[in-house]
This record gives structure tokens, C-alpha cells and sequence, in this order.
């Protein structure tokens, strides 16, 4: 997506997440391009750090589902991540988000509805002022 372009609209949908740089870096992206992010159904895990995009705004039936970050093991058993991407996850969050979370992300996933996230102040419902 150039940012020599009109801001895009960027439909993210039923996303389950993955790597954290690769998410880290698109964000910085739509933020740079002043890109208008729409969250559809499932935002999981990484996708979660669209969050921090301004502007961003979800349908009122998506659900954001946060924990702690972890690396898939070469036996396909989980291991914990490191606390350092697990701290960038959190960093990329608004305030009440964060808030809801305590503060810290755990292995064990919270969901949370966009018309949660949005009473919170943290997005809009698409389509809504």
C-alpha cells in the first residue's frame, strides 16, 4: 500500500494472528499511509495490535481475543514467548484495553466484543460516529 495514495480502507477479517513483527510492522504502515483499518469477525492474538491504529473501527459482532505471546515448538507443543513480545503486543494497545487486561497478558485468551472495546473509547463501530 503506498502512502502517496488517498488513505485505503483495510479490511481485516476472521485474522487468528501470527507473527508479532509482521503485525508490528503493517501497523506502523496503516498509521504512516493514515490508512482507515476495519475489523471483521475474529481479530486474535497479533491482530490485536491493530488496535493502536488510529481511527480503526470494527463491526459491532467482532470479537478481539488477546494472550500472551508464544512460539509454536518443533513438535507442534506450544512454548511461552518472550516477555519482550509480549510487552510490544501490550504497548500497541490503547489505555482501557490495557486496563482490562490488567496490565499484562496472560497464556490463557481473553475475548473481548467491539461493542465492549468501543464503550471503552478504544474504537468506533464501523459505520457509527
Amino acid at each position: 500500500m503506498p502512502c502517496d495514495s488517498p488513505p485505503a480502507v483495510v479490511q481485516i477479517q476472521d485474522d487468528h494472528g501470527g507473527e508479532i513483527d509482521r503485525y508490528l510492522g503493517q501497523a506502523g504502515l496503516f498509521r504512516a499511509c493514515r490508512a482507515k483499518v476495519r475489523i471483521a469477525g475474529a481479530c486474535y492474538s497479533a491482530c490485536t495490535i491493530y488496535l493502536g491504529v488510529p481511527g480503526i473501527c470494527a463491526d459491532r459482532n467482532a470479537v478481539f481475543g488477546f494472550h500472551a505471546a508464544y512460539i509454536p515448538g518443533r513438535f507442534g507443543e506450544t512454548t511461552p514467548g518472550t516477555q519482550a513480545a509480549s510487552a510490544a503486543m501490550l504497548a500497541s494497545y490503547p489505555g482501557p484495553v490495557k486496563a482490562w487486561l490488567g496490565y499484562r497478558l496472560t497464556v490463557a485468551m481473553k475475548y473481548l466484543p467491539a461493542w465492549r472495546v468501543a464503550r471503552m473509547g478504544a474504537v468506533t463501530l464501523c459505520g457509527q460516529p
